[in-house]
């Protein structure tokens, strides 16, 4: 009976046991309510009644009231979503963890609570350990959420409105986890300040406040998967913060930048965050150090993607993705010593009609950066851009694809290093170095670029008007191995060089003085129109012999100084056959062009330039161009026909002489205008030809004139317009149409014949003929008819269209017709008009009547023999050109007069002084640039300058003389595979792999791919990585572009998201496109012996989709019952079976 009774008393203890137990648990079951407020000083559950007003508790430790203070540990406080609201001044605080004796707080949770209008609505001080769970601050004045010489509380799902100040801060706290907040509507929004350390902010998110998150002071945070959209910042690491991490963020929306590290914020890591729509940079590294960017993406923002500025440091940048920035997608500026690292630049095509501006890269003021593996596609400018002293930086193995200006530009900067870059497919020029030096291009490849592949200019453009050649310091620049287009080399030097009978795709000469180059081809690309020979700041180089033709540019001098361009062949370039900009004593001679667009030979800015024997035909624009402040240009003998629109054109160029030229079969022979404020302008002897330029009814001209500012007019071969005037016959077919707007006067226009043409022809009734639509008509201005030089001038031409050249037709005596004189007309002068020199004669018949008009009347004086046609009412007018003796011919027989000149002005060269010629009575300078002026004229010296000489000539006392030179006295003076040796030229030694340049032999990096690292292939000479440049996303349904570097063609293996294999095929430039069908990661292989390549696609939804997130799933149910309950029902079941038993 003992042993059966042990059994329900054991169970009687169990169950006291466990009822006590639950009874311990009590208080958890039945929160104590609280309905005013309170100073819980007792661990335990407590629950809010009713909403609360006020705030009338004192603090224990901090000098501020509350409504709820917590001053001890182990409580739990739930207000069931009722509020704490203030309505008293002062430093008030809705809820307050504050420990009585200033030891930490520990186990402590706020939840469900709605705090408003306090200071502080709710402040963790002095705490750990705790929870503040499912609250809303609301219209803090200070901070909303606070947690203050704390560590590892956990502030989850609350969220902070409406806050003047802060909506969560964390001061000198530590270990604090800040999971999925809200703050919206304050002034920051998240901040850890004050030495925090080690604290967590994960999915929490940022809105219309300051600044989304915020570290100052602070160290060692992590910032995981949070948001700041539509603030003034996004993110801020500030003042002194060091290895905080923002991870998967993401900041859109920002007035100022989306990410920013400042004030000396250093070793904060930065990685596969996103920042986009900013109206700044979407990243910011300003006057901070070793901060590290990696796998981030920046794009829409309205400057640039990515920038490190104001004395940053040792920053990385790795794997960044920037597109669709309004600046540049990477900018460094005054800053030093970063590295970037496999990031790319990637315009998108579809937002290409958004007004953008910027470069992939563009470094300012910034040196001794590393900059390996990126790449630059699509940008609105330059790939890489280096300005302003941006000096002693390292590129390597970069690619610049297809953007709007250069692939690679160093603008005044210098001393860096450019190895195994790629440049392909730019508009402008693949590599530019611009006023730059000490800069080193060893083994790249620039291909396919829009106007030069390479391109050196060493002028100041911004002071080129005082300038004649750029400053020779901004050659010494290295390039070797340099590829072009067509897998041609480019050929560079900055010392002399005799090239003989090479090929290749660009020549490019820089202060390259003395040169010789001598049948050589130039052919930039296959398949476009770019590259040529370009020479700038070079003087005394012959280049002969030679065919540049399919290029931009056929020949090129720029910045140049008295070179010989001789019996070279230019056809079908784009801009111009022969280019001499900003030059000086260039001459070209014995020169065929044909087929460019802008003109055969282009002469811009410079000076005394000298074209001699060259023909230019079938251009688009002019075949000869002299423009834009040229001085001195002389064209002699040279041929101009079949051109679209002009043949010779000068244009706001001063004292141009054009002597023997042959014009035909053009739109416009001759044009010329200026806006200059005077431009003297002398042909002489120049052939207007008919179309097929076979020398019959042509038109010999010459012409002196001082164009006027804004004065325009052309000159064409022209057929006869309508019939002869009466009695009149066309001299030899010679008709020119000249066109001119309202106001333009021509100073002094003579036409020539030969004296085989006057043989035969009543050259003494010569005269000229005006038709303007209407008829022919006398022209304007006075007509001089000079048979002894067989010329006829006019001067002061002021009325233009077609001229004719007539003579009278001759009769019998008994034919009729007014062909003789007529002994019975009475001739008397009437009127003298000074200061014109101008008179006035009248014939009358036998009855005294005046004669009628149209009779022919010549004036004769000193072999000059002067015609005009009587007026109706027999009057005839001439302006006498000197004093003498005059004898009338015409209609009227052998009538003569003395005449003494008017003593105002000239009316002859007599008139002026010996170095002035007269014209329209005025005496004017007689253009001489040189040779010595006399007797009113220029007679040329046979050289002023040593370029007005042959080669081995030099010019001396103005007559060229041969001149002997030693062999050399340096490298210069032999040929590029000799040096110079104890006054000797003597021939480099050849290795075994490399080549000779600048007189020297240098190896070549590799001859085969075995020489190269796996991974690489020898590319001409060099060891070139296998890469794919593609965009990291696009649009489901659109065609993707990739590229395989270097260029080849090549086997794509492309897996889709399905798992699904297919292969494409790229061109010879390396490129793809496949097309992106459905949503999710695509994978792009390359396979090859020496490598194996792969990136990755995402293809998403083009259209703006709302992912619905997924609702917070409800907490299981409670399954196991309070212990108390346990208990007493345990107890009740042994009282049962006791009382049972008994």
């Amino acid at each position: 009976m003992k042993h059966t009774l042990m059994k329900p008393k054991i169970l009687f203890v169990i169950a006291a046991l466990l009822f006590c137990i639950g009874l311990l648990r009590a208080p958890a079951l039945i929160p104590v309510s609280i309905d005013g407020c309170q100073n819980i000083t007792s661990s335990g559950s407590y629950s809010l009644g009713s909403d609360l007003v006020g705030a009338n508790i004192t603090a224990n430790n901090l000098l501020t009231t509350a409504c709820i203070l917590i001053s001890e540990q182990n409580v739990e406080f739930d207000c069931y979503g009722r509020s704490i609201t203030n309505d008293v001044a002062g430093n008030t605080t809705g809820i307050l963890l504050d420990s009585r004796n200033s030891t930490s707080l520990t186990n402590v949770t706020i939840k469900n609570c709605v705090v408003s209008n306090y200071v502080w609505d709710v402040y963790i001080y002095n705490s750990s350990s705790s929870l503040v769970l499912n609250n809303t601050a609301n219209l803090a004045v200070n901070i909303g959420f606070t947690a203050h010489n704390s560590s590892s509380v956990n502030f989850t799902n609350n969220t902070a409105r409406n806050n003047p100040g802060d909506g969560f801060s964390l001061i000198n706290s530590f270990y604090n986890i800040v999971d999925n907040n809200t703050a919206y509507n304050s002034s920051y929004g998240f901040v850890s300040k004050d030495d925090s350390a080690y604290n967590n902010f994960t999915n929490d998110n940022a809105s219309n406040v300051s600044v989304g998150f915020y570290t100052y002071y602070s160290y060692n945070n992590t910032f995981t998967s949070n948001n700041a959209g539509n603030n003034t910042w996004g993110f801020i690491a500030s003042t002194s913060s060091t290895g905080n991490n923002f991870t998967n963020c993401t900041a859109y929306g920002s007035y100022w930048h989306g990410f920013l590290a400042q004030g000396g914020a250093s070793d904060n890591n930065f990685v596969n965050d996103i920042s986009y729509g900013n109206s700044y940079e979407g990243f910011y590294i300003a006057g901070s150090s070793y901060n590290n960017l990696i796998n981030n993406i920046a794009y829409n923002n309205n400057e640039d993607g990515f920038l490190v500025g104001n004395g940053s440091a040792y920053t990385v940048l790795t794997n960044n993705t920037a597109y669709d920035n309004r600046y540049s997608g990477f900018e460094i500026d005054n800053s030093n010593n970063n590295n970037l690292t496999g990031n790319l630049y990637n315009q998108s095509p579809y937002n290409s009609g958004l007004l953008r501006y910027g470069d992939g890269f563009y470094f300012q003021n910034s040196s001794n950066n590393n900059v390996v593996n990126n790449t630059a596609v699509n940008s609105y400018e330059a790939g890489f851009y280096l300005y302003d002293n941006s000096n002693s930086s390292s590129f390597i193995n970069n690619t610049a694809i297809n953007n709007s200006w250069e692939g690679f530009i160093i603008e005044t900067s210098f001393n860096n290093s450019f190895t195994n870059n790629f440049a392909y497919a730019n508009p402008q020029f693949g590599f530019e170095i611009y006023l730059s030096y000490g800069n080193n291009l060893t083994n790249n490849t620039v291909q396919e670029s829009g106007v030069f592949d390479f391109y050196i200019d060493a002028l100041s453009w911004g002071f080129f008007l005082n300038a004649t050649q750029g400053d020779p310091i901004f050659c010494n620049n290295i390039i070797e191995n340099l590829t072009g287009s067509g897998g041609r080399p480019i050929n560079y030097s900055n010392t002399s060089v005799n090239w003989n009978g090479i090929t290749a795709s660009e020549i490019v000469l820089c202060h390259a003085d003395g040169s010789n180059l001598t049948n050589v081809t130039i052919r930039g690309s296959d398949s476009i129109q770019n590259n040529g020979l370009l020479m700038s700041s070079t003087s005394n180089t012959v280049v002969d012999g030679s065919n540049s033709s399919r290029n931009i540019v056929g020949f090129a001098a720029l910045s140049s100084t008295n070179n010989n361009f001789t019996n070279n062949i230019a056809n079908e370039n784009l801009f111009a056959g022969f280019a001499d900009i900003i030059g000086a004593g260039n001459r070209f001679a014995d020169n065929l062009e044909s087929g460019s667009i802008e003109g055969g030979f282009f002469v811009f800015f410079s000076n005394n330039s000298v074209y001699t024997n060259n023909t230019a035909h079938d251009n688009y624009m002019a075949g000869f161009a002299i423009v834009e402040g040229s001085n001195n240009t002389r064209l002699t003998n040279n041929t101009a026909y079949n051109n679209s629109q002009v043949g010779t054109m000068v244009d706001s160029a001063d004292f141009t002489t054009i002597t023997g030229d042959h014009y035909y079969s053009n739109d416009v022979d001759f044009a010329v205008n200026t806006t200059l404020e005077l431009a003297p302008l002398n042909l002489s002897g120049v052939i207007f030809d008919n179309p097929l330029g076979n020398y019959e009814y042509y038109t010999n001209i010459s012409l002196n004139d001082v164009v006027q500012p804004d004065e325009s007019y052309a000159i064409s071969w022209s057929t006869k317009p309508t019939d002869d005037p009466p009695f009149e016959l066309s001299f030899y077919g010679k008709f020119i149409n000249i066109l001119a707007p309202p106001g333009t006067a021509i100073d002094n226009i003579i036409w020539h014949w030969s004296d085989a043409e006057a043989a035969s022809r009543n050259e003494g009734t010569l005269r000229i003929y005006l038709y303007k639509g209407s008829g022919w008509q006398n022209p304007p201005g006075q007509s001089i008819l000079n048979t002894v030089n067989n010329q006829l001038s006019i001067s002061n031409l002021n009325e233009f269209g077609v001229f004719g050249l007539y003579e009278m037709e001759q009769f019998s005596p008994s034919s009729g017709g007014g062909g003789g004189c007529s002994s019975s007309l009475k001739t008397s002068v009437e009127t003298t008009i000074c200061p014109d020199n101008k008179v006035v004669i009248l014939l009358k018949d036998t009855l005294s009547k005046p004669m009628g008009g149209g009779q022919l009347v010549t004036l004769t004086s000193q072999g000059q023999t002067f015609i005009e046609h009587t007026n109706s009412s027999g009057e005839v007018s001439f302006i006498l050109s000197h004093s003498g003796s005059y004898t009338i011919g015409g209609v009227a027989c052998d009538y003569s007069f003395n005449y003494e000149m008017c003593r105002t002005g000239c009316t002859s060269d007599d008139d002026c002084a010996d170095s002035q010629y007269c014209a329209s009575g005025e005496c004017k300078p007689v253009g001489c640039p040189c040779g010595q002026i006399s007797i009113h004229s220029c007679h040329p010296y046979a050289c002023c300058a040593d370029s007005d000489c042959t080669a081995n000539y030099k010019c001396v006392n103005h007559e060229c003389k041969a001149s002997v030179a030693p062999e050399c006295s340096s490298n210069s003076d032999c040929k590029d595979d000799q040096y110079c040796s104890n006054g000797k030229c003597i021939v480099v030694q050849l290795g075994t792999c490399g080549y000779i340049t600048n007189h020297a032999w240098h190896n070549y990096e590799c001859c085969n791919d075995s020489e190269c690292q796996k991974g690489s292939a020898c590319i001409n000479n060099s060891c070139v990585t296998y890469r794919i440049v593609t965009n990291p996303s696009g649009f489901v349904g659109a065609q993707h572009e990739a590229w395989v570097l270097p260029a080849g063609e090549y086997r794509l293996s492309i897996t889709t998201p399905k798992g699904e294999s297919k292969t494409v095929g790229t061109d010879a430039t390396g490129h793809a496109i496949f097309v992106l069908e459905t949503a999710g990661i695509y994978s792009v292989s390359l396979a090859k012996e020496q490598a194996s390549v792969n990136v990755s696609v995402n293809a998403v939804i083009k259209q703006n989709q709302t992912s619905t997130p997924a609702g917070t799933p409800a907490a299981p149910p409670d399954l196991c019952l309070p212990g108390a309950i346990i208990g007493i029902i345990l107890l009740l079941v042994i009282i049962y079976i006791i009382y049972r038993r008994r």
